[in-house]
């Protein structure tokens, strides 16, 4: 029996990286690796970029350092479980002490690795959050009927499938 080297497995369109790091050397290397593992990567150097750019796309995953000039990356995690909490978030640190990662881990982050990162655990991390935040969106349905929201060229009450002719 021989063994063979696999391929790198990947989501079948590849995932939606949102990748915020202040170090452009380290950024354009990990958004390298990323597309050559398959995924759309969008990479930025600023975290108030970043948040400018979320009301206009929407991605399936972020990845973000932890010690920025601007914003720290707990701070940018804070504010995007608030204003886009399905979105995973993957933080990035070259200084870790144990109060970041337990911060990261209460404020809602996905994972917490510590750079430098392996290509392989980085895009084991991606797969997995892009799967999970496609779970969601499955579950939860278009953005236009989850629930407490009204389609926008129709805002009548809707009667469940099931309903009895007449009944409300």
């Amino acid at each position: 029996m021989t063994t063979r080297q696999l391929a790198p497995r990947t989501l079948p369109r590849g995932a939606r990286v949102l990748l915020l790091d202040d170090d452009d050397l380290l950024r354009r290397s990990l958004s390298r690796m990323l597309r050559r593992y398959g995924h759309s990567v969008t990479d930025l150097g600023s975290p108030i970029a970043v948040l400018k750019l979320l009301t206009e796309e929407d991605f399936d995953v972020i990845i973000s350092d932890v010690l920025m000039p601007e914003m720290s990356g707990l701070d940018l995690l804070a504010e995007l479980k608030r204003r886009h909490s399905g979105v995973p978030v993957i933080l990035l640190s070259g200084y870790s002490p144990i109060t970041h990662g337990e911060e990261a881990a209460a404020l809602g982050a996905f994972s917490y690795l510590k750079k430098p990162i392996a290509p392989e655990l980085l895009h084991a991390q991606v797969e997995e959050a892009a799967a999970r935040r496609a779970v969601g969106r499955a579950h939860r349905g278009p953005r236009c009927l989850r629930r407490g929201s009204v389609a926008p060229e129709d805002d009548a009450p809707r009667r469940p499938s099931n309903a009895l002719p007449g009944s409300p």
